[in-house]
């Protein structure tokens, strides 16, 4: 590939695959003043949303804090199980996780303030709020019953229908208090 270089008043401006970087490489290398120095990379990992479209369309679990809210979502409290048919909710400690949700309606079922629909990311990368105990790189988690996901526990008992937990962790910021997890 031929990378085309631009000179400018300003410096030099490297039109390649990366987009437009004002100091490309070979020009770094090649002057006596930078001479032994590496660029930093602009690029940081954030896998966050990856391949998680198309979002599948629920209704919203009524039963007492289980349900999910507009101020749950601000809060990164997002990790969501099937709770019934076509209807997420929180769950309860341990329950597989299913997803993330990630938007609700202003739309309220019927004499309540809890939202008609919600849509949910069920698939690729999604990050989550976790609970006490730090998830480890590789393993498995499950909902926490708040909002959560938490480290699976271990289990002798493999249902029938596979395993209990859903979710393999692939970074955790510890400062964040989130990981990032695979969906499948």
């Amino acid at each position: 590939m031929k990378i085309k270089h631009e000179g400018t008043k300003k410096g030099i401006i490297h039109n390649g695959l990366n987009g437009l970087n004002k100091y490309p490489p070979s020009c770094l290398r090649g002057s006596k003043k930078n001479k032994g120095k590496t660029m930093a990379s602009q690029f940081q990992i954030d896998n966050n949303g990856i391949g998680g479209t198309p979002f599948l369309t629920f209704t919203v679990d009524t039963s007492a804090n289980k349900d999910f809210t507009q101020a749950d979502l601000d809060s990164n409290l997002s990790a969501c199980v099937i709770s019934d048919n076509n209807e997420v909710g929180m769950g309860t400690a341990g329950d597989k996780l299913f997803g993330k949700v990630v938007w609700v309606s202003q739309e309220l079922q019927a004499g309540t303030t809890v939202p008609a629909l919600c849509a949910v990311q069920a698939r690729g990368v999604a990050r989550f709020k976790y609970a006490a105990t730090t998830p480890v790189i590789n393993q498995m988690v499950e909902a926490d019953g708040a909002g959560k996901v938490r480290q699976a526990v271990a289990d002798a008992d493999i249902a029938a229908g596979g395993h209990l937990m859903r979710g393999q962790v692939i970074a955790v910021d510890t400062s964040a208090g989130t990981c990032d997890v695979w969906l499948g």
